[in-house]
């Protein structure tokens, strides 16, 4: 093996003496305060040296700069300012110890001819990149986009002598047809295609995926249909209903509401709600509100008339001149009534 594999365990080492400066430097800077860098042509003694400052000498042997810096009195040798990475692997060494073991790069080439083999696209990349040698274990991915259309994206895998796909099975939403499909043959029909049984057709298909032509051909679109109209269900009145004239109603009631949204045939839902019912006195007198509630369904209730009964009489008018009853009524007092002072509403 062309490197050194004790080589990489210095990676350890390379750690070590990062963690080490960190904390010396640390240390150094903690103790000094607010510490500043200042160049020097010689390392200071003692007695000139200040604290606070980090000496930067120049090593004419190692051609980086040494740090120092006053410590209790003396004046100390940090470190300098790079690491030496002799004895460290190299990123070629590293590259050739994974070579084979799974690590491997990853290349991408496109093809804009349908009419083109992925091979050529492989051939044509490591030609243009002659620097490039491919290894066992590295990538490449194939992507036919022809007219803005991506029709197909293909990975290989190198085997150290040959590119192996390795799509395997797709999905029928993820083939895309390179050209439009001629009809022909002594048939009239095929799903929701038609044609003369002597003559051709064209299914226009090219750039589609195959789940989409076969949706054309064999499923139909449909507009919903109504199955149910939106309605209300369970609100009843009782005590409101037509009675004979001089009949008196003490009250009237009401039962829960709910509303029913419809349906269509293939969904989806109507999206039809309910947000508030209102319920109405309606006489003579006017319209009064009985009840406003802001919710999906009505509640049961009852209407006394704020303690007023209801009295329908009957009086003639002109449908009855004309031979057709009418009956027309309004509210009466408990404690008095002018029938023919109070305005009347035809019921």
């Amino acid at each position: 093996m062309a490197y050194d594999e004790t080589k990489v365990v210095n990676v350890k080492a390379l750690k070590d003496t990062a963690t080490r400066i960190k904390t010396e430097y640390l240390a150094a800077i903690s103790k000094a305060g607010h510490a500043r860098f200042q160049k020097s042509d010689t390392v200071p003694d003692a007695g000139t040296a200040e604290e606070n400052v980090l000496y930067l000498v120049h090593n004419d042997e190692t051609g980086h700069y040494d740090v120092y810096a006053l410590i209790d009195g003396v004046v100390e040798l940090l470190d300098d300012t790079t690491v030496s990475l002799d004895g460290y692997v190299t990123d070629d060494d590293l590259a050739e110890a994974l070579n084979g073991v799974g690590g491997g790069a990853v290349y991408t080439g496109t093809k804009t001819d349908l009419e083109a083999t992925d091979a050529s696209v492989i051939e044509a990349y490591f030609t243009e990149h002659s620097d490039i040698t491919p290894k066992a274990g590295d990538m490449f991915a194939v992507v036919t986009v022809v007219d803005s259309i991506t029709y197909e994206m293909t990975a290989y895998r190198f085997d150290g002598e040959d590119w192996v796909s390795i799509t395997g099975n797709v999905d029928a939403d993820k083939v895309i047809m390179p050209e439009n499909i001629t009809l022909a043959g002594n048939y009239t029909q095929f799903g929701n295609l038609t044609k003369n049984a002597d003559g051709t057709a064209t299914l226009s298909s090219k750039g589609k995926s195959v789940l989409d032509v076969f949706t054309e051909i064999l499923s139909k679109r449909l507009q919903p249909t109504i199955t149910a109209q939106p309605s209300i269900s369970g609100f009843n009145l009782s005590g409101a209903k037509a009675v004979e004239a001089g009949t008196s109603l003490a009250s009237a009631a009401y039962t829960a509401g709910n509303l029913n949204p419809g349906s269509y045939q293939y969904g989806p839902e109507t999206g039809v709600t309910a947000s508030n019912w209102v319920v109405q006195r309606i006489t003579d007198g006017g319209t009064e509100q009985i009840a406003s509630v802001d919710a999906a369904s009505l509640s049961a209730g009852s209407d006394n008339n704020r303690g007023n009964v209801w009295l329908y009489h009957w009086r003639p008018g002109r449908r009855e001149r004309r031979g057709v009853p009418e009956v027309q009524g309004h509210r009466h007092s408990r404690r008095w009534c002018d029938c023919q002072r109070q305005p009347r509403q035809r019921l």
